[in-house]
């Protein structure tokens, strides 16, 4: 189901739906991924990088590369 295995938390379980909460560095990967120029996307990415106190852009990328190593990143 996923590109790579990873922490998840369960937010909710119902019988024909489960929802998973992700990891801040989950969604910045995802974030990274997604970006799109005028959108709040990269605001979203600066409070996640703020988040996980990175402090070079190849953190970032290595994150993105962690859980999407078959992607190329946008640059």
């Amino acid at each position: 189901m996923f590109v790579v295995e990873h922490e998840k938390r369960i937010f909710f379980d119902l019988p024909n739906l489960k929802g998973f909460v992700p990891t801040a560095d989950y969604l910045l990967a995802m974030k990274v991924l997604a970006a799109r120029a005028d959108t709040e996307d990269v605001s979203d990415i600066e409070f996640l990088i703020n988040q996980l106190q990175l402090t070079e852009a190849a953190q970032v990328v290595e994150i993105a590369r962690k859980y999407y190593p078959h992607e190329t990143l946008k640059t």
